[in-house]
C-alpha cells in the first residue's frame, strides 16, 4: 500500500471517534449537563485537530465526572491511538492505551442498564472494539476476535434503534468494507465467526452515515474518502478529503490522504505543491504532537518524486523518512524498502538488495512488507503498485 496512513486495514474502523451525546440519558437516569456536553464537544474537536494534550485533559475530567460510564475512557483510549499514529509507538503510549481500554470495558460490563439505553449500548460496543484492538496489539488473536464479535454484536443492536442507527451503520459499514480488503482466509473466518465482510454493503452503510449521522459524519466521510480512493473514484475521494482538511486544518493526517489521492490521479505537480506547503506547516508547528509527522511527510515527498521520476530527490526524502521515523518501525521499514525500489529503477542492483535485506531486519510486524522484500531481492522492482 502506498501510504501506511492509518495502520492495518482491519483496525481502521476501530479508530472512529464516538459521538457527542449532548442531552442523551446517562445510565438511564439523567442527562449530560450542558457543561459536560460542552467538554465532550471541545475534547473531540481537539482530538480531530491533533491537540492530544488538551484532549486528554478534557477527557480525564469527563471520565472522573462520569465514573460509571465508559465514555471518558473510550475517548482517552482513542486519544492514545492518535498519539501513536503521529508520535510513534512508545511504551508510555501503549501502556496508557491498554489501561484506558481496560477501564472502559470494566465500566461497560458494570453498567447493566446499558441494554435499555441506546447510547450506553453504543459506547459499550465501542469499548469492546477497542478491547479487541488492545488484545490484537498484544498478539492475543483469539481474545481479539472474541471482543470484536462481542462489540459488533452490540453495535448491530444499535442499528435497530432510531437514535443510534446512522452512527452504528458507520461502524458496521467500515468493518464490512475494510474487512473485505483483507486476505481471503480472513474474510472466510470473519463471515463464519463474526460478521460477513461485504464491500458494496459496507459502502452503502458508510454513505448512509455520511448523509444521516448527526455525530459521526466526520468519521464516515473519512472512511468513505479512503474507500472511494481504493475503488478508483478519485474525484469523489478528493472532494471529501478537501472538505475535511478545511474543517480540521490542524490535522495533517487528512492532508496525507489528499496527497495520496492526487498521486493515484497522477497529478504529481498538484501533489508536490500540497506536500511542500504542508511540510512547511508541520516544520513550523510548535505542537509536540505533530513533530513526528515530519517523517511521514518526507515519505510522501519520496513517493511524489518517484512518480515524477526524480529518483535522486526521492532517495533523499526516503532516507530522511527512515532517519526521522522514531518509534515508527513500519514507516522506517517502508522507507528503506522504497530506497531499494528506487535503486532498482536506477539499475543499482547491489544497493537495492542491501535495502531489501535491511527492511526485513526491522521488527515491523508486516508480512506484506517482508513478502515485497523477498520478491524484489530475487527479481528487480520495475514499477509495480505496492498494494
Amino acid at each position: 500500500m502506498k501510504v501506511k496512513l492509518y495502520g492495518k486495514l482491519f483496525t481502521l474502523f476501530l479508530l472512529a471517534v464516538c459521538p457527542i451525546i449532548a442531552g442523551q440519558p446517562v445510565n438511564g437516569q439523567r442527562d449530560f449537563s450542558p457543561e459536560t456536553s460542552r467538554k465532550i464537544y471541545t475534547g473531540i474537536n481537539q482530538l480531530y485537530n491533533l491537540n492530544f494534550d488538551a484532549a486528554e485533559k478534557i477527557f480525564t475530567e469527563v471520565s472522573a465526572s462520569l465514573s460509571n460510564n465508559p465514555i471518558g475512557c473510550v475517548y482517552l483510549g482513542l486519544t492514545s491511538i492518535g498519539r501513536t499514529l503521529t508520535e510513534g509507538e512508545t511504551k508510555e503510549n501503549t501502556a496508557r492505551f491498554h489501561a484506558y481500554t481496560d477501564t472502559a470495558v470494566a465500566r461497560a460490563l458494570h453498567s447493566k442498564v446499558s441494554v435499555k439505553n441506546s447510547w450506553d449500548l453504543y459506547y459499550s460496543g465501542v469499548a469492546f472494539l477497542l478491547k479487541s484492538y488492545s488484545e490484537g496489539k498484544k498478539q492475543n488473536y483469539i481474545e481479539s476476535l472474541k471482543w470484536l464479535k462481542r462489540g459488533l454484536a452490540l453495535i448491530s443492536r444499535c442499528v435497530k434503534r432510531e437514535e443510534t442507527r446512522a452512527d452504528a451503520r458507520m461502524l458496521i459499514g467500515a468493518y464490512r468494507y475494510f474487512a473485505s480488503r483483507m486476505p481471503w482466509y480472513f474474510k472466510f473466518f470473519a463471515s463464519l465467526l463474526i460478521e460477513p465482510a461485504n464491500k458494496s454493503e459496507g459502502l452503502r452503510n458508510l454513505e448512509f452515515a455520511a448523509s444521516h449521522s448527526k455525530f459521526n459524519r466526520t468519521e464516515a466521510e473519512l472512511f468513505l474518502s479512503i474507500a472511494y480512493m481504493w475503488d478508483a473514484r478519485s474525484e469523489a475521494a478528493y472532494q471529501l478529503s478537501e472538505n475535511l482538511s478545511e474543517r480540521y486544518p490542524g490535522n495533517y493526517c487528512i492532508g496525507f490522504l489528499t496527497q495520496e489521492i492526487l498521486l493515484r490521479q497522477k497529478k504529481y505537480n498538484a501533489a508536490l505543491d500540497f506536500a511542500t506547503n504542508q511540510f512547511r506547516k508541520i516544520e513550523f508547528d510548535k505542537r509536540s504532537e505533530t513533530g513526528g509527522l515530519i517523517a511521514n511527510q518526507h515519505y510522501m515527498l519520496g513517493l511524489i518524486y518517484e512518480g515524477k521520476r526524480k529518483y535522486d530527490a526521492a532517495l533523499k526524502n526516503f532516507a530522511l523518512a527512515y532517519t526521522l521515523a522514531k518509534n515508527k518501525p513500519g514507516l522506517k521499514a517502508w522507507s528503506i524498502l522504497r530506497q531499494g525500489t528506487i535503486y532498482d529503477l536506477k539499475n543499482d542492483r547491489s544497493r537495492a538488495r542491501d535495502c531489501y535485506a535491511a527492511a526485513m531486519m526491522i521488527n515491523h510486524h508486516s508480512d506484506l512488507l517482508n513478502a515485497f522484500s523477498r520478491k524484489f531481492s530475487n527479481k528487480p522492482y520495475r514499477g509495480e503498485l505496492l498494494e
